[in-house]
């Protein structure tokens, strides 16, 4: 999204602003999800660690 500088209507202005906050809040929920994939590769990951070293 570009930005421009200049007089706004405070229509645009608060509209602007909704967009910049659902902006944010769609790039949190990525990197929630995001996060949440890693931990959930991590325990996999750790869980056949546990089950190979229950086989030796």
């Amino acid at each position: 999204m570009q930005y421009q500088q200049g007089a706004i209507s405070s229509e645009n202005y608060y509209q602007a602003i909704n967009q910049i906050e659902n902006e944010i809040i769609e790039a949190v929920q990525e990197l929630k999800s995001k996060m949440l994939d890693h931990m959930e590769d991590s325990i996999l990951d750790g869980e056949f660690k546990m089950v190979d070293i229950k086989k030796d």
